[in-house]
């Protein structure tokens, strides 16, 4: 497993640990025994089925405005 960074994300793994009731800190040595686990098979049935053509999904788009040079106000009476 990777050494932590920074005291930051050390926390960060530990308080997740604990909010998952692994409060030995086995989180990591059980993810990458599962990733050793995984067979070719089941990663390609994994991505074909991940990113399938016919698979639900949202489509996020944006529109350009108008006229980008106009700017809103917003004020506490607007919101």
């Amino acid at each position: 497993a990777e050494k932590d960074k920074n005291l930051r994300l050390r926390s960060q793994r530990l308080w997740l640990a604990i909010g998952n009731q692994d409060h030995h800190f086995h989180m990591q040595q059980k993810l990458l025994a599962a990733l050793d686990n995984l067979s070719l098979e089941q990663m390609i049935a994994y991505i074909r089925e991940t990113f399938s053509a016919d698979r639900p999904r949202y489509e996020l788009t944006s529109v350009p405005k108008a006229n980008k040079s106009t700017k809103t106000m917003l004020s506490s009476q607007s919101l």
